[in-house]
């Protein structure tokens, strides 16, 4: 009823002229007042954890890049899901509503998501002349910003889709992460500029979002004040998110349960995943290693090589370079996980299954790397190994690194 009335006042201000028709605006205005139902108000206190949360520091950090839209979503920033409980239809139906995830099967949607997730974090509104004019210096980095918010959150809802794997999504956060640390100083910046690049994105100067945003930046309780910006971030600190998580065979028992509908299957399940439940408990306490589930692992990190002597100087940076290893349709994806870095890389080469690399990167990839050093690269079906060398700040040519791709990378479920 109250929608059908609001389409009366829309057509009544849009087609009342056109048609001839006199229209009392005040009457309208009166209509219009009476039939609006505000959204009741966020308490932003009931979608933050303090102190609850189990996950690291690092995972939280790279969560709270997208607080703005877990408070306004009415989420939970306590989980990677981002509802709890979770919610998988809800996710799929924000993708579908906001970056059209509307392919009719599962392999479809996860090639979606992972278009639109690349799109925000090597492209994004930031090279869109509507959002971004050209002699406007600050206008990259205000939507740099309002990106990568989008990402973080879009990647927690493409996990709960079941287009991501959780291993693959904390590995697109810290990349996120690391990008964003990289390129501002601050949380207070950051959130100053996504709510630019909001701003210069909708053209409108106030919405839902100014108190969220007041709340993040000033509250003693947000978990922005709760950490600091130059936090450590690299796949450790987000490593034990994973790792502490209940095995494998808990989460496929449990989405069984969710598929099947007879009585006896569904006792079954309970039955396993009460026994699960005490195993993986007593081990807990014991305080041993969880039983490893019979699966190849879905990423590979590279080893690190001793680093310089200076761990600030060029080439100890460079040292510490990691790469992450994920399958990638029937080839690989190496990831590149480092510190933010210092000092900027020049001529930055790579190759595959070649001991000299002998491939530069391409302006668009070179366009979103971070200080030269590319966010990810696609490998071919079959590649063995990735080599890398760059110029580095002190014109010094660094030494060839080398990471081997592991022949058993896992294919991504379905």
């Amino acid at each position: 009823m109250l929608r059908a009335l609001q389409a009366v006042v829309n057509g009544a201000e849009r087609h009342g002229p056109l048609l001839g028709g006199a229209i009392d605006l005040e009457a309208i205005a009166r209509i219009a007042a009476a039939i609006r139902v505000d959204p009741p108000p966020i308490d932003p206190l009931a979608h933050v954890s303090r102190g609850e949360s189990r996950l690291p520091d690092g995972a939280r950090w790279a969560i709270g890049l997208a607080a703005m839209y877990t408070i306004s979503q009415r989420g939970t920033d306590a989980t990677l899901a981002p509802f709890a409980p979770p919610q998988p239809a809800q996710s799929l139906a924000i993708l579908r509503d906001y970056w059209r995830v509307d392919g009719a099967t599962p392999e479809t949607r996860r090639r979606q998501m992972i278009e639109r997730l690349d799109w925000l974090i090597n492209v994004g509104d930031r090279v869109d002349p509507q959002c971004a004019e050209p002699d406007d210096p600050e206008a990259a980095n205000d939507l740099l910003a309002w990106d990568l918010a989008r990402a973080a959150m879009t990647t927690r809802h493409a996990f709960l889709a079941d287009g991501l794997s959780e291993s693959e999504a904390w590995g697109y956060l810290l990349t996120i992460a690391l990008k964003a640390q990289a390129s501002f100083d601050s949380w207070r910046e950051y959130g100053d500029r996504y709510r630019r690049g909001r701003i210069r994105w909708s053209n409108a100067q106030h919405d839902r979002f100014d108190e969220i945003m007041a709340f993040l930046v000033g509250d003693a309780r947000s978990p922005w004040r709760a950490l600091p910006w130059r936090l450590r971030l690299d796949e450790d600190s987000l490593r034990s998110a994973v790792e502490d998580a209940p095995p494998r065979g808990w989460r496929l028992l449990l989405a069984n349960w969710r598929r099947q509908g007879s009585l006896r299957m569904q006792l079954m399940a309970i039955a396993a995943i009460a026994l699960l439940a005490i195993g993986w408990e007593a081990m807990r306490r014991l305080h041993l290693p969880p039983v490893a589930v019979a699966q190849a692992p879905t990423v590979a990190v590279s080893s690190i090589p001793d680093p310089a002597d200076d761990p600030t100087s060029p080439a100890s940076e460079f040292a510490r370079i990691r790469v992450v290893f994920v399958a990638n349709g029937d080839g690989a994806r190496a990831q590149f996980r480092t510190p933010p870095l210092s000092h900027p890389l020049a001529d930055f080469r790579y190759g595959v299954d070649h001991p000299v690399p002998d491939r530069a990167l391409t302006p668009k990839a070179l366009e979103s790397s971070m200080k030269g050093l590319p966010l990810a690269l696609d490998l071919p079906a079959g590649a063995q190994f990735l080599t890398i060398q760059a110029r580095l700040d002190t014109g010094v040519v660094s030494a060839v690194r080398r990471f081997d791709v592991p022949p058993d990378l896992s294919r991504p479920r379905r």
